[in-house]
C-alpha cells in the first residue's frame, strides 16, 4: 500500500478517463480504504472510540461527533461531475473564531428583528383551521424559535468551554493527518457551487476538492 491513487502521480485528464473504468474504480476504493483504515485504526482509543465503515467518531462530553468519513457507496448524480465514481471522503474541522462569532451574533439579531416585525400576509378565516395563514404562522414561529436559540448560544460567549477546546483539538488532529495522507493543504479546497442556500447559521462552511475518481468535502464549523 505504498502507492496512493490520490497523490499527483498522473495528470488530472488521465484520472478522468480512468474513472470511467470499473476496474480502476474498484482499485481506487480498495487503495483508499486500506490506506485510510491503517491510519484510523491507530486512533481508536478513549478519544476516538467508534470506527464503522471508515466513519470515525469521537465522544466529547455528552456529544458524539463525526471526525472523518469515507462513503464508498456514494455516486455522482446528474448535477455532479461524472468522474466521481469511487465515493466521497468527508473531513470535519472545528475552529475558533471570535470575529465570525460576533458577526454571526449581529446577523442573528438583525434576522430576529425582521421576524418580530413581520405580519402575516394571509387573511385568516374564522373557525377554519389550515390554509396559507395557518401554515405561514407555524413556519414563522418555528423560524423565531430557531433564531432565538442561536442568539442564546452566541450572546455573552467570551471563551470556549473545555469540551469545545477538546473538539477543536481532536478534529484538527485527524484533519491534519488526512491532509498529509492525501497530499493536500487547507488551500486545496474551494467553495462548492450549489443551487440552494438554506443554512440557518453562517458559522459552517463546506469546501470541496475533486481528485477523480474521488470527491473530498471539508466541513468546517466555527465556534
Amino acid at each position: 500500500m505504498e502507492f496512493s491513487v490520490l497523490r499527483e502521480y498522473i495528470a488530472n485528464s488521465d484520472r478522468i478517463a480512468l474513472s470511467e473504468l470499473e476496474i480502476y474504480r474498484k482499485i481506487a476504493i480498495y487503495n483508499i480504504y486500506n490506506r485510510t483504515l491503517n491510519i484510523l485504526k491507530h486512533l481508536v482509543s478513549s478519544s476516538f472510540n467508534s470506527l464503522s465503515r471508515l466513519t470515525l467518531y469521537s465522544n466529547i462530553g455528552a456529544n458524539k461527533i463525526k471526525v472523518f468519513g469515507f462513503d464508498y457507496s456514494y455516486s455522482s448524480s446528474i448535477l455532479m461531475d461524472r468522474s466521481v465514481t469511487a465515493g466521497k471522503i468527508s473531513f470535519y474541522q472545528t475552529l475558533e473564531s471570535e470575529e465570525l462569532r460576533e458577526a454571526e451574533l449581529l446577523r442573528v439579531m438583525e434576522e430576529l428583528e425582521k421576524l418580530y416585525n413581520q405580519k402575516n400576509p394571509y387573511q385568516a378565516r374564522r373557525r377554519v383551521y389550515g390554509g396559507p395563514a395557518s401554515i405561514w404562522f407555524i413556519e414563522h414561529k418555528k423560524q423565531i424559535r430557531e433564531y432565538e436559540e442561536l442568539f442564546k448560544q452566541l450572546n455573552g460567549k467570551t471563551k470556549l468551554s473545555d469540551i469545545e477546546r477538546r473538539e477543536v483539538e481532536i478534529t484538527n488532529l485527524v484533519y491534519n493527518l488526512m491532509l498529509e495522507e492525501f497530499d493536500l493543504t487547507s488551500n486545496s479546497f474551494e467553495k462548492e457551487p450549489t443551487l440552494f442556500s438554506s443554512n440557518l447559521t453562517k458559522l459552517q462552511r463546506k469546501l470541496v476538492k475533486e481528485i477523480p475518481p474521488i470527491k473530498i468535502e471539508s466541513n468546517i464549523k466555527y465556534i
